[in-house]
């Protein structure tokens, strides 16, 4: 792990046979794909729940760009 953050402050509901994880966070909090433009340095995070997060960058994840 190379930095943490909170992928989603709003509470959402554990599925009990949704994505496989070990997590006992609901499928909103829980990433299933980091990638990192290496142009821009942006940080896309995939959710479980199937949401995308934009974050500015590694050193600055709390900054939201975009929520999808």
């Amino acid at each position: 792990m190379i930095k943490e953050t909170t992928i989603d402050s709003k509470e959402g509901q554990k599925i009990k046979y949704g994505a496989s994880t070990l997590s006992d966070l609901p499928d909103n909090q829980c990433s299933r794909s980091v990638k990192i433009n290496k142009k821009n340095g942006h940080v896309a995070i995939a959710t479980n729940d199937g949401g995308i997060h934009i974050r500015e960058s590694l050193d600055n994840l709390d900054k939201h760009v975009a929520d999808f």
